[in-house]
């Protein structure tokens, strides 16, 4: 997953996963903005020490998707990196910009419940990675 410079990199909230701490770093290096969730403050003050520009308390801010649209002034973030899934690979996926990019490393959400991507996924120009699938919409 490549990030370049001016784009918009959002991990989802797993911080606690050392892999999401490496995305963090070379995002930031490549001159990405960097947009960290998590229920922790603590652990969104390590994120920031890492490189994250903005962070997102999920607990306090239960509809984070909208929190990331409206960072990027309404466009959405080039590429979210998504190691919870569940019914947040649906937040993921309002996140993203027309044409965004979202790589779903693993499924940390203990809830099967089922999300519905078609619409995001197809009318809103997204596409999705993953170990197990992958599906350009």
């Amino acid at each position: 997953m490549l990030c370049h410079s001016g784009e918009f990199f959002f991990a989802i909230p797993s911080i606690a996963n050392d892999l999401i701490w490496i995305f963090f770093e070379i995002a930031s290096a490549a001159g990405a903005t960097v947009i960290a969730t998590s229920s922790s403050d603590a652990k969104l003050e390590t994120a920031r020490h890492l490189g994250a520009t903005h962070t997102i308390n999920y607990r306090k801010t239960p509809d984070w998707s909208s929190e990331a649209l409206e960072i990027t002034n309404g466009v959405g973030v080039d590429i979210v990196v998504d190691v919870v899934g569940g019914a947040d690979l649906l937040h993921s996926v309002t996140s993203l910009r027309y044409g965004g990019r979202i790589a779903l490393l693993g499924v940390l959400n203990k809830e099967d419940e089922p999300v519905s991507l078609t619409q995001p996924l197809l009318y809103g120009g997204k596409s999705s990675e993953s170990s197990s699938f992958r599906f350009w919409g």
